[in-house]
């Protein structure tokens, strides 16, 4: 089993980017954000990762090829797009079967998935670093909620014992 980033090595850019072009019609990106990416992509040192790149095929309505993340004896699937890419580069590729594809749609697929937030690291981390600081203020402003609902229970049941108790003086 090969890494992204051997992948990536074997494979030739044009190549890899006629094929996004012709797997992905509707919308293929702009040819000069992959060759950006590219050229990023293999500057980049792999870092050793525990996630495997699954490459498989989901049967829906319009059956569609996935590139997730999964770790051993795990069932759940990642999602990868914000993985920073020296990851991607050190993560193993599992094609799953029935999935017969040649290297060059491996890499396309997975460079389709690498560049969907953002053509260059920086903005992909920027925005992955926004979304965390999103969730974050939406737990703060749920937990306050509850914390009102609580505080809005508790001198209900405070009134409601007072009440009674006013009734049997």
């Amino acid at each position: 089993m090969s890494t992204v980033g051997e992948l990536f090595h074997r494979t030739e850019r044009d190549a890899v980017i006629a094929e996004i072009e012709r797997l992905y019609p509707k919308n293929p990106g702009p040819r000069s954000g992959y060759e950006r990416a590219w050229v990023e992509i293999l500057a980049k040192q792999p870092k050793p990762a525990a996630t495997k790149c699954v490459v498989a095929l989901v049967n829906r309505a319009e059956p569609f090829v996935d590139v997730s993340g999964r770790k051993d004896d795990d069932p759940v699937a990642y999602g990868l797009s914000f993985v920073p890419w020296r990851e991607w580069l050190g993560m193993t590729v599992v094609v799953r079967p029935p999935l017969r594809l040649t290297e060059t749609e491996i890499v396309a697929h997975i460079l389709w998935e690498m560049t969907y937030a953002g053509y260059d690291e920086a903005r992909i981390q920027s925005r992955a670093a926004k979304l965390r600081r999103m969730a974050k203020e939406v737990r703060r402003r749920r937990r306050a909620a509850e914390d009102k609902q609580r505080v809005v229970r508790s001198r209900k049941v405070y009134s409601r014992k007072k009440q009674a108790k006013a009734q049997e003086d």
